[in-house]
């Protein structure tokens, strides 16, 4: 199975279509789990997934202090 976390990025953008918007963990948690109910994520694994996307998307930023465990606010621009 193949999971591209950018899709997430892009459907959040669609159903948020100002250019910069806000996100949590949880968002992206509950997005996995309705795409991929039998592989269940944990904030941690999440929070590590958007970390890593701050590498390779520029438009996404942490917008809060990063603790792995915890629900945190991520924030992007779409061009």
């Amino acid at each position: 199975m193949s999971i591209d976390p950018t899709m997430f990025l892009h459907h959040h953008a669609k159903a948020h279509p100002s250019q910069a918007s806000v996100l949590t963990t949880h968002d992206f948690v509950a997005w996995w789990d309705e795409h991929y109910p039998g592989c269940h994520l944990s904030y941690q694994e999440a929070n590590l997934i958007l970390n890593n996307l701050t590498t390779t998307q520029e438009a996404l930023t942490l917008a809060s202090e990063f603790d792995a465990t915890q629900d945190l606010c991520w924030s992007y621009t779409m061009k």
